[in-house]
């Protein structure tokens, strides 16, 4: 039996219009017998759920049969999966099945080419993209929304890997922005690919590969680059606090902007969840707070 604790990390306000479509979720859950219970924390900050013990190859199995579920009740479900994914064939064979591979129906599920990626040059990188987007939940209560994660949707990352995920509804730029690149990702065209961003509200979208191989075409450095010490708004001026969580840097661009830091930032070292390193980079100030 697993023991699944959630806590909010937006205000009640933003957490309630999600709650009568999350609570039919976990009621489908528990008929299923994929959940035992669910319950709210004491305070609300957050829920509680009891999960009995399940294979890694089950879970790939529901996922997939959610998602025929939702093509047979009219959904048009589209999705593109990495080459890769045949090294666990059961789920993609049930998606053939159900969806088909042709890409002028409303449903489908298609492969980026075996040893490349969608985009890039042939022969090179893999799919690495980890979205999900849903035009319209719960008859149109939600509209737009982007659900970006760290994970991908593999038993090792179901039983081994802390991971994280963004949900964003109602931004119709951003919404746009990523249905724009998985149309691309489709289509696999890759001497009509370039490297995109785009500004969506209080959101910026990249979508990769990007050409280049020094800190000038690194997307991360550039970023970083464009942090200062502190920031104002009408209110007041404020410090800036920097959170970088994974498992390691490998490019050393990116650990040198992020090293130079010391010279305005004090670091604070700590580990929130056990075997990820979370470094957390507080802008230096003389003032107490």
């Amino acid at each position: 039996m697993f023991v699944v604790t959630v806590t909010y990390t937006a205000p009640l306000d933003e957490v309630d219009p999600w709650r009568p479509a999350h609570g039919d979720w976990l009621n489908r859950l528990i008929s299923r017998k994929l959940l035992l219970v669910a319950g709210r924390q004491v305070p609300l900050v957050g829920g509680v759920y009891l999960a009995p013990r399940m294979p890694v190859e089950e879970l790939d199995g529901l996922l997939a049969s959610d998602l025929v579920a939702a093509k047979n009740r009219g959904v048009s479900v589209r999705t593109v999966i990495d080459h890769s994914t045949l090294e666990y064939p059961s789920s993609y064979d049930t998606l053939e099945a159900a969806l088909g591979t042709s890409t002028s129906a409303s449903s489908w599920v298609m492969l980026c080419a075996s040893g490349s990626s969608c985009l890039g040059p042939a022969g090179t990188g893999i799919n690495h993209n980890k979205f999900l987007l849903v035009s319209s939940v719960d008859g149109g209560a939600l509209k737009n929304v982007v659900v970006q994660l760290t994970s991908n949707l593999t038993p090792s990352n179901y039983s081994r890997y802390w991971n994280s995920s963004l949900a964003v509804a109602g931004n119709g730029d951003l919404y746009d922005g990523y249905t724009a690149y998985f149309s691309r990702l489709a289509a696999q065209n890759r001497s009509d690919w370039s490297y995109t961003y785009g500004n969506a509200g209080d959101y910026k979208y990249y979508f990769f590969p990007r050409a280049g191989e020094d800190a000038s075409t690194d997307t991360v450095v550039n970023a970083l680059d464009n942090v200062t010490c502190r920031w104002s708004d009408a209110a007041d001026s404020h410090r800036t606090t920097v959170h970088a969580a994974m498992l390691k840097i490998t490019r050393q661009a990116v650990a040198s902007v992020y090293d130079a830091f010391e010279a305005d930032f004090q670091a604070v070292r700590a580990a929130a969840v056990p075997g990820v390193n979370d470094d957390v980079a507080i802008c230096k100030s003389d003032d107490a707070d």
